[in-house]
């Protein structure tokens, strides 16, 4: 859904707001036009319980929202913290990734499993940065 605001008509009319924070800030991951918030926050997030049903505990929705919710707030902190149990998962991100994605409005569209921006080669701007940041 990120990726599908990033095109060009969404981008100007409704996923800007988002972006006009470059530096992110945690309160900055909800800042969101009321179309991106219902079908690029709330919507994602829910498909899972929504498609269980009834096979899914009330208990594991919650835990599940939590989870979510602490990831997107610590994706757009500014911190990449290395204690995140998050870099347990593969293809796992850290703040840094998004911060970029953030600061220069290029790539990196995934806040949580970076799988789909590297199968579609939308992150290959930000791992060239970062080889030039350890190069330097």
């Amino acid at each position: 859904m990120h990726r599908i605001f990033h095109t060009k008509w969404l981008y100007n009319n409704v996923h800007k707001i988002h972006h006009q924070h470059t530096t992110v800030l945690s309160i900055g991951s909800v800042y969101a036009h009321p179309i991106e918030f219902m079908f690029g926050d709330l919507l994602p997030v829910s498909m899972g319980p929504m498609i269980l049903d009834s096979h899914c505990h009330m208990f594991t929705v919650f835990c599940w929202f939590a989870i979510r919710n602490f990831e997107t707030h610590e994706a757009h902190s500014g911190y990449d913290f290395p204690w995140s149990p998050f870099y347990l998962l593969p293809f796992a991100t850290g703040a840094d990734y998004h911060t970029f994605h953030h600061s220069e409005n290029v790539g990196n569209y995934s806040t949580f499993f970076s799988i789909w921006d590297t199968v579609l080669g939308s992150n290959t701007t930000f791992y060239d940065h970062a080889a030039e940041k350890v190069a330097a």
